[in-house]
This record gives C-alpha cells, sequence and structure tokens, in this order.
C-alpha cells in the first residue's frame, strides 16, 4: 500500500518528471519489491499497473481514511496523462461502494460522471468530487475511471474511506 500512496503522490506534480523503481524483488531484510524473495509475484490486493500506467488519476488522499457517517468528503483528482495517444472528450466516472458490518455488499452508494480536461503529457486538476458518505458504519471503495468517448478505460484509481464513528469493538 505504501508503494501505491508514494507513487500516487509523485504523480500528483507536473514537475517530477519520472521516477525510479530500485527494488524489483525483497531480499534478506527489505520487503518492497514486486516479487517475493524466492521471486515468486506478490500479491499486492490490487493491480500495481493502475498507478504505474502512462495514464493516472492521483488522488490527494491517502489510501485509507476514517470518516464520519454521512460526512461530505471532498477528493481532488487529477489527470497525469503521458501515454503516446492523445485523447480528447474524456470523462470522469466514479462508483463507491462498501461492505457493512453484516458483511453485505453495497453496490453503487453513488455514482456519477462529468467531463474532465486530459491535457497531453501534463499533469492537471481534473475534478473535485464531493461525496456523502453513507449513515451507517462500512468500509467503502471509490474507484474512479477515465473513460474515452467510445466508454474505454484510459486510467482509473481507488482510495478506501472507513466509514465509522469510533473504531469498532474489538470482538
Amino acid at each position: 500500500w505504501s508503494f501505491k500512496f508514494l507513487t500516487n503522490e509523485m504523480r500528483r506534480y507536473q514537475q517530477i518528471a519520472a521516477y525510479i523503481y530500485t527494488e524489483l524483488h525483497d531480499v534478506e531484510w527489505e520487503y518492497n519489491g514486486f516479487l517475493n524473495y524466492d521471486r515468486t509475484p506478490k500479491q499486492f490486493g490490487y493491480d500495481p499497473r493502475i498507478i504505474n500506467e502512462s495514464n493516472t488519476l492521483p488522488i490527494d488522499a491517502p489510501p485509507i481514511q476514517r470518516v464520519a457517517p454521512g460526512q461530505l468528503v471532498r477528493l481532488e483528482i487529477a489527470s497525469s496523462h503521458f501515454s503516446t495517444q492523445h485523447h480528447e472528450n474524456v470523462s470522469l466516472q466514479w462508483v463507491l461502494g462498501g461492505v457493512d458490518t453484516r458483511g453485505r455488499l453495497r453496490q453503487d452508494l453513488a455514482t456519477g460522471r462529468v467531463r474532465i480536461p486530459f491535457p497531453h503529457r501534463k499533469v492537471a486538476p481534473a475534478h473535485t468530487l464531493d461525496l456523502k458518505m453513507p449513515d451507517e458504519p462500512m468500509l467503502c471503495t471509490l474507484l474512479v475511471t477515465a473513460r474515452s468517448e467510445q466508454g474505454a478505460s484510459i486510467a482509473e484509481n481507488f482510495v478506501h474511506l472507513f466509514v465509522t464513528a469510533d473504531y469498532p469493538l474489538a470482538r
């Protein structure tokens, strides 16, 4: 998760032209690689390409944050467009889903779509997203996707929002 968060942070700034990831596999006392010590693929819990592709949607947020039920959350989403293909008429689509305290999957808690600027070879503000959190405790995931005029996915990203008034009971 730290890799996704740190890379997301770097991708938010036009001034950072490139980054190099030097530890591809874990070694004796370091555990930062893409591969385990025995060179088997590491399971991140997400596809690390979403933040490393030429196009991505950096979000100004930690990978997970605790928010109160019913709280209005504001998220700044940028576009980082460095692929060789130029894209016009790009839309930002978002879906907020979650799992409540009884394990029930709640899809489409909030959805939307809006046109965004997606300037080529630039990092630029794309959209400020205001979301009202559910009124009950749950672990939510916000997925944002930049789509072409034809509906193809160009870039995506996600953050988690832990909706609770207090930390859960120990039991």
